[in-house]
C-alpha cells in the first residue's frame, strides 16, 4: 500500500516559557505527533544539554529520539510536557470491550 499523502502546514505551538515556535503539521487526521514534538524542539532554539538540563533526560537520549529513534513512554511525556505539548488519549483508539 503507498503512503498516505498529506498536506503540510505550519502549527503555532505555545512552549511554557511562553515562547511560540511554528513546527510542520501534517492535516489535522494525520498528525505525527512524534515528529511535531521533534520539530518543536529544533524551531525552540534549546539545545540538546539544556533539555536535558530542563527534563533530567540524558542528552544521548535526547539525541537518539530528535535522530528517529524511539524512546520510552515516561521520557516521550517530559519531553512533551516541557515543550508545552498536551498527551490526550483519542476515544477513537481507546481500547473495546468486545
Amino acid at each position: 500500500m503507498p503512503p498516505k499523502k498529506t498536506s503540510s502546514k505550519p502549527v503555532a505551538v505555545r512552549l511554557r516559557d511562553g515562547s511560540v515556535v511554528e513546527v510542520a503539521a501534517a492535516e489535522t487526521n494525520d498528525i505525527e505527533f512524534a515528529q511535531s514534538l521533534r520539530d518543536a524542539i529544533v524551531n525552540s532554539g534549546l539545545s540538546q544539554y539544556r533539555l536535558s538540563i530542563l527534563t533530567g533526560i540524558p542528552q544521548s537520549a535526547l539525541s537518539g529520539f530528535l535522530t528517529g529513534r524511539d524512546i520510552r513512554l515516561s521520557t516521550f511525556t517530559k519531553l512533551a510536557q516541557v515543550m508545552g505539548f498536551e498527551l490526550q488519549q483519542n476515544p477513537n483508539k481507546a481500547p473495546r470491550n468486545v
